[in-house]
């Protein structure tokens, strides 16, 4: 979401929290280092889970206390790229995120985890979601411009080695030059790493 966001011409702040113990403590991590940015909205991405598993969809929702239209937006442009069902909006009232943020803020719950179907359409549509996204986000912030093609397609494709057949595959960046395709193919450490031509 950041890098197309990037590439639409917006500056994210991304907000990464790999220290606290407890809830309380990523919390107040998170809301303290948003507002200590210079930025219009806050986000927070979640993934959402129910009581025990399921075989059928539950789907997309996004949580808001005064950004109903946006959350909606979010919501229904995650279910139709990747057919996750449209739970919509949701309003609520007793997260820290979304009343500690001094910024407009939403709460995305791209989908339910302990659904085999949802995790199963988020990995499928990993890319198409993120878009959605980043594309709604930057809309809300007055930016409408398409991500450039290397966001969409990377120069460089790696595939690690997996027992079996199956292949993993991760793209990372486009770069300027074959050279540094290859330095940094060379330095991801996987075991293959294929350079691929600059997309036009």
């Amino acid at each position: 979401i950041i890098e197309l966001s990037i590439q639409r011409g917006v500056k994210p702040n991304k907000v990464e929290d790999n220290t606290s113990n407890n809830q309380r403590d990523n919390i107040n991590y998170i809301v303290s280092k948003h507002n200590s940015t210079n930025r219009k909205l806050d986000v927070s991405v979640h993934f959402n889970a129910s009581a025990g598993t399921s075989n059928k969809g539950i789907g997309t929702e996004v949580l808001y206390l005064t950004e109903k239209t946006l959350s909606a937006k979010v919501s229904k442009s995650i279910s139709t790229v990747s057919g996750l069902i449209d739970r919509g909006p949701k309003l609520r009232k007793d997260l820290g995120f979304l009343n500690g943020t001094n910024k407009p803020a939403i709460l995305i719950e791209v989908c339910f985890v302990n659904s085999s179907v949802d995790a199963a359409i988020y990995r499928r549509d990993f890319n198409k979601i993120c878009d959605a996204i980043s594309k709604e986000l930057c809309a809300y912030v007055g930016v409408t411009s398409k991500p450039t093609p290397s966001a969409q397609t990377s120069n460089v494709v790696f595939a690690k080695d997996e027992p079996g057949a199956t292949k993993w595959r991760v793209t990372s960046g486009a770069y300027s030059s074959k050279a540094a395709a290859e330095a940094a193919a060379k330095k991801s450490g996987f075991a293959y790493a294929e350079i691929k031509g600059t997309v036009k």
